[in-house]
């Protein structure tokens, strides 16, 4: 299975932190970049195929990661001249896919949540990892089936497994991850779990302050 890496936001609540450096190479414990953290557990995984999508300061991340040799994996990139959003860099990787399901992670998030999982057979046409977390407003909730359906209760947690066909009617100026997703949902096209292990989405320096507190507390 082939993973998307989503990186080509320009991170812009980080502050200064992001004036210089795409949020994808945010340093997390001294020595590893957020990017590298997931790349790394994908590897471990068994993921060995990384499609990552670049635009602001893109060749800062091409230079820090290569053609990922050095982490045991293959990586190539999609290059947006500005960054399409969440369903227009898909949509602009497609036609380098086969039509098989395909991952999808943000490259701005650190987890522990097992990436093997994500090699589980899709039933349906996508697959959600949603996050049960105080911090964020919810807009999913799964019922006895595990279908999704529109409640806020769960966050999406960036990390979901997809059937290129959901594209089919889309362009690459559809930014939207609800474009996507509420009309599969509406369809029951959609199943999901919740995991309630570590997560956090770095969007701003206080997040980032979090996670390095956490790492430190649980030496990771």
């Amino acid at each position: 299975m082939k993973v998307i890496l989503l990186a080509a936001g320009y991170g812009k609540r980080m502050g200064k932190l992001s004036e210089h450096t795409p949020k994808p190479l945010t340093q997390i414990n001294g020595t590893e970049t957020l990017i590298e953290a997931n790349i790394r557990r994908l590897a471990a995984a068994g993921f060995n195929d990384i499609i990552i999508n670049v635009s602001y300061l893109a060749e800062k991340i091409v230079d820090k990661l290569g053609d990922g040799q050095a982490y045991g994996v293959q990586i190539t990139y999609s290059h947006e001249p500005q960054p399409l959003g969440w369903s227009g860099g898909i949509r602009r990787i497609l036609p380098t896919l086969d039509q098989a399901p395909f991952a999808v992670i943000s490259s701005d998030l650190w987890t522990d949540y097992p990436f093997s999982h994500l090699r589980q057979k899709l039933t349906r046409k996508a697959r959600l990892v949603l996050i049960n977390n105080q911090h964020y407003h919810g807009d999913f909730a799964l019922d006895k089936n595990s279908f999704v359906y529109q409640q806020s209760r769960y966050t999406y947690g960036g990390i979901g497994v997809f059937d290129p066909i959901l594209w089919r009617q889309t362009t690459e100026k559809t930014f939207s991850f609800m474009d996507v997703i509420l009309p599969a949902i509406d369809n029951h096209l959609v199943t999901g779990e919740c995991y309630h292990g570590a997560w956090f989405n770095i969007g701003t320096p206080d997040c980032l302050r979090m996670l390095r507190h956490w790492l430190t507390e649980n030496k990771q």
